[in-house]
């Protein structure tokens, strides 16, 4: 068995999670296979009424409520959300049903951004091109985010120049 220990660092404190498998690291490969051994300890049955398709949207639903609850988004914040992806279209839709605004979203993909405006019609879709720099993305971006500013950014994608447009976006902070 791999043991691994995994540090998270969140606003206020570090926080150490141990798991005695990682299925994302080598030497494993992920769990994007048709089958897979799992611990019947580690799984939870879905009841009757809930679907197979609608359990599989359980997981990114779970990361988008943890992400927004722990960045305690609230009415009339204007929040940033780096990836169109299902974690991102997610992230939206719970973001919106937070009463954020305005809402930018950002991707690569212009389908992905299309479905994110038949989600949320009044979301800014910002299409990113891989040719752009970080800093470029954020300049592009930060007019979207109101007189305030965006307050929030929600990265969504794990690539790093996403990471590093969502750090460029920071909130205006009133300078004394």
């Amino acid at each position: 068995m791999l043991q691994a220990n995994l540090l998270f660092l969140s606003d206020r404190t570090l926080q150490r999670l141990s798991r005695s498998e990682i299925f994302s690291t080598p030497p494993y490969s992920g769990t994007l296979i048709r089958y897979h051994a799992h611990p019947a300890a580690w799984l939870h049955p879905l009841p009757d009424n809930i679907s197979f398709e609608e359990g599989a949207l359980l997981e990114p639903l779970s990361v988008a409520l943890a992400a927004v609850t722990r960045a305690e988004l609230s009415l009339g914040m204007s929040t940033l959300i780096c990836g169109a992806g299902p974690i991102g279209l997610v992230t939206l839709l719970c973001a919106a049903a937070a009463g954020c605004e305005p809402l930018i979203i950002t991707d690569l993909d212009a389908g992905r951004l299309e479905w994110a405006k038949k989600l949320v019609p009044r979301v800014h879709a910002v299409q990113v091109f891989r040719k752009e720099q970080p800093k470029e993305i954020a300049e592009k971006i930060k007019p979207l985010g109101g007189s305030e500013g965006i307050q929030s950014a929600m990265e969504c994608t794990g690539v790093e120049s996403s990471v590093s447009a969502a750090i460029y976006v920071p909130p205006l902070v009133p300078h004394y």
